[in-house]
């Protein structure tokens, strides 16, 4: 170690530090007021932490990627398949038939588009007619009305595709 002359200020000292941000270290410098100087550099880090986050957040949500702190499996007990069918929607609360388009398809429910004026939410109940379903495994879904329930409404799509994305979940016995 080198002595210092005066006026000449210590070189920063870098400590080594993990962040699930992508950070690899973090500066203390030391001096005259060296609380105030850490506590500027706790602040600066803090700010750029919360940016590059939020960078990141903003980033996965525009590309529709999802983030997650640890890496978690999928929480669906089916596994879907793309079915491209016309379906129509009774809303129940409404009382008033709908037109949608199925995306995909599942044993426990389907995703759907529909118009921006329907009036949706999750928790409603609906009853399906389906057009003709080309996957022998869902033929039976063509064959009469189907009640469901809408457990999830994505108003993202409106801005990009110009409809509502919504989830259904089967009734029992559908």
């Amino acid at each position: 170690m080198t002595a210092l002359s005066p006026g000449q200020s210590p070189p920063p000292v870098r400590i080594p530090m993990r962040f699930s941000a992508a950070m690899s270290a973090v500066s203390l410098r030391r001096g005259a007021n060296r609380r105030a100087a850490a506590r500027l550099d706790y602040w600066n880090f803090r700010r750029d932490a919360i940016e590059y986050l939020e960078s990141l957040r903003i980033t996965a949500r525009s590309s529709g990627a999802a983030m997650s702190a640890a890496p978690t499996a999928d929480r669906r007990k089916y596994a879907r398949h793309p079915l491209a069918t016309s379906v129509q929607v009774y809303h129940a609360p409404s009382r008033r038939e709908y037109p949608g388009r199925c995306v995909d398809i599942s044993a426990g429910g389907m995703m759907l588009y529909m118009p921006a004026t329907t009036p949706v939410q999750p928790g409603h109940a609906v009853r399906l007619a389906l057009g003709a379903v080309p996957r022998p495994e869902f033929a039976a879904l063509g064959d009469g009305p189907v009640e469901a329930t809408i457990v999830r409404v994505d108003r993202q799509k409106l801005l990009s595709l110009g409809h509502l994305a919504v989830g259904l979940r089967f009734h029992a016995g559908a």
